[in-house]
């Protein structure tokens, strides 16, 4: 369908943006669910830093890409904050 190629475009050309803009796999998921990659380049002087996710699942495709000042530290403290998804709870 043309809506499952389109998808597959978009999914083809985040991968390829991931690799020509040089960044740097830091994280990456595979197990039940989404595969989830997380890509960073970390800015320097005048240079903003970037943090970019791909979510791949069954039904949906996402992207998030932050740019901002910060470094791999403050990502790392995001990882410690035990955030869980509504779902993961069991509450609605």
């Amino acid at each position: 369908t043309a809506y499952r190629r389109q998808r597959q475009r978009c999914i083809r050309d985040s991968y390829k943006v991931a690799r020509d803009k040089a960044f740097e796999l830091i994280s990456r998921t595979d197990s039940k669910g989404p595969s989830v990659s997380f890509y960073f380049i970390e800015g320097s002087g005048e240079r903003l830093s970037e943090l970019l996710m791909l979510s791949d699942g069954e039904e949906e495709f996402i992207v998030l890409d932050i740019c901002g000042v910060f470094d791999v530290r403050d990502i790392s403290r995001l990882t410690q904050l035990g955030i869980t998804s509504p779902a993961a709870d069991g509450k609605p």
